[in-house]
């Protein structure tokens, strides 16, 4: 492992046994992955700091995904109030950890795998969002592609309400000739403050050919798999988690995809779409993993 400081920040550097495949990590933004390559393959795209603050490309989203409106929810019957920062919209946006920084636990590097195990604690009251907890992430590079293990855990004497996300924005050679594939029957309907209001039935064909296509929607998916497809490689998501929500969004410069796979909806504080509720001393682990041919 190689640790680079470019800019004033710090990355972590991990290949593979034969070099061919390279994670980068930044601890301190979240414990965010800031590129990606597969087998030569550039699959999640370099993306500097300046990036990261307005995409939140490879985000961690805990303990809710997506925007909570006006960042008010109400839980046990308490009201809390999350910070905005979401200001043109007035939303709290993905989460409470994408900023944080993240302490090296481990790496493992062997001749079928590498590893980097990372983790969070948040121990310091929060009137926000008042519970204590941590989180490990374990990212592996191996044969197939990579994998992303999360573990939550409650560290309080309080349950606390949750879902758990990924951010990360897929690269293509070229996204006209790309496709997306998923097994959904429900598409959120959203207002102009991308907050769902609604819900519509969802039917179009698939492959869903991505030529032209402008989206920023989210869906409730009937299997755990979702297959992005480009000219030069083959993705497959495939989640561990029971109930599986995906957010799919195209950026208007068009050279990448956001394909972001969710234990929950938009505003779930507060319309209970995927909401979990983690109770004292007890965990809850969720594992994507990624085959890319």
């Amino acid at each position: 492992m190689n640790r680079i400081d470019i800019d004033g920040i710090i990355y972590l550097d991990i290949q593979n046994h034969d070099k061919s495949s390279k994670l980068r990590i930044c601890p301190n933004e979240g414990g965010r992955i800031a590129h990606f390559i597969y087998n030569g393959l550039d699959v999640f795209p370099e993306t500097s700091f300046t990036v990261y603050k307005n995409r939140y490309a490879a985000a961690i989203l805990f303990p809710f995904t997506n925007r909570i409106r006006d960042g008010k929810y109400t839980f046990k019957e308490k009201d809390y109030q999350l910070n905005c920062n979401e200001l043109d919209k007035n939303n709290a946006l993905h989460g409470l950890v994408y900023d944080k920084s993240f302490k090296l636990i481990d790496v493992k590097v062997t001749s079928e795998f590498a590893s980097v195990s990372l983790k969070y604690k948040n121990d310091k009251q929060d009137k926000a969002f008042p519970f204590f907890y941590e989180i490990e992430l374990v990212y592996t590079l191996n044969h197939t592609g990579l994998n992303l293990k999360m573990n939550v855990i409650n560290l309080g004497d309080s349950p606390f309400p949750f879902t758990i996300g990924w951010h990360p924005y897929f690269s293509s050679s070229n996204l006209d000739k790309s496709t997306i594939r998923f097994d959904s029957s429900i598409k959120y309907l959203t207002d102009d403050r991308n907050i769902i209001v609604g819900k519509l039935p969802f039917n179009k064909e698939k492959p869903i050919e991505l030529k032209n296509l402008e989206i920023d929607d989210g869906f409730m998916l009937k299997t755990n798999i979702v297959e992005f497809t480009t000219p030069d490689y083959k993705a497959k998501i495939i989640s561990s988690g029971e109930k599986n929500f995906l957010q799919i969004y195209i950026p208007p410069s068009r050279e990448v995809i956001a394909i972001e796979p969710m234990t929950g909806a938009c505003n779930s504080f507060n319309n209970d779409i995927g909401l979990q509720t983690l109770l004292p001393n007890n965990n809850y682990e969720i594992e994507w993993s990624m085959i890319i041919v």
